[in-house]
């Protein structure tokens, strides 16, 4: 899901976020801080916006989210991967990544207004964190999609981390 879009990324269309200066995936340099962490999201409900109203007014609703994710986001940097798939690269406490998850999903509880009608839209969230879930950026995609996976088998408007995965792996290894 978050490193899946390369094609809509060299295609950006302007959402009021700047696209990544180079893929997120293909950062591979080892991460030096202890402090950066990914936060991936996914909108919850959005395809039938744009089946429902058309593209014009999806990509209306695209600016209208990243408006609201920017205001949850703290100051982190937000960027949109592609299609309804955003990411929040984190530097800062490791404390802070649950408020930031929390907010992004307080974000979407007010509806948004498309063409007169009301439209509900949530978002599940997948973080992982340098170095704990690994030491280069395609790693922290891939433990972030794998979080936003669980998020979404989880009843979506959700959020988990990588770390949970590890534990639930843990925990089940040691019930067999």
């Amino acid at each position: 899901m978050l490193g899946s879009s390369r094609e809509t990324r060299k295609g950006h269309k302007s959402n009021g976020c700047s696209p990544p200066k180079k893929p997120v995936k293909n950062s591979t340099r080892p991460i030096q801080s202890k402090s950066h962490n990914l936060c991936g999201g996914v909108l919850d409900g959005f395809k039938p916006v744009n089946d429902t109203f058309g593209h014009a007014a999806g990509d209306e609703v695209l600016k209208m989210v990243a408006e609201r994710l920017r205001g949850a986001a703290r100051g982190h940097m937000v960027a949109r991967l592609g299609g309804d798939e955003f990411a929040i690269l984190m530097i800062g406490e490791v404390g802070d990544i649950a408020d930031v998850a929390k907010g992004c999903i307080a974000a979407f509880k007010s509806s948004f207004r498309v063409e007169g009608a009301t439209v509900d839209i949530g978002i599940s969230i997948g973080v992982s964190a340098a170095p704990e879930n690994g030491e280069d950026g395609e790693v922290l995609v891939q433990e972030a999609d794998r979080a936003l996976y669980r998020a979404k088998a989880n009843g979506r408007n959700t959020w988990r981390t990588a770390s949970d995965g590890r534990r639930q792996q843990t925990v089940s290894g040691r019930l067999r």
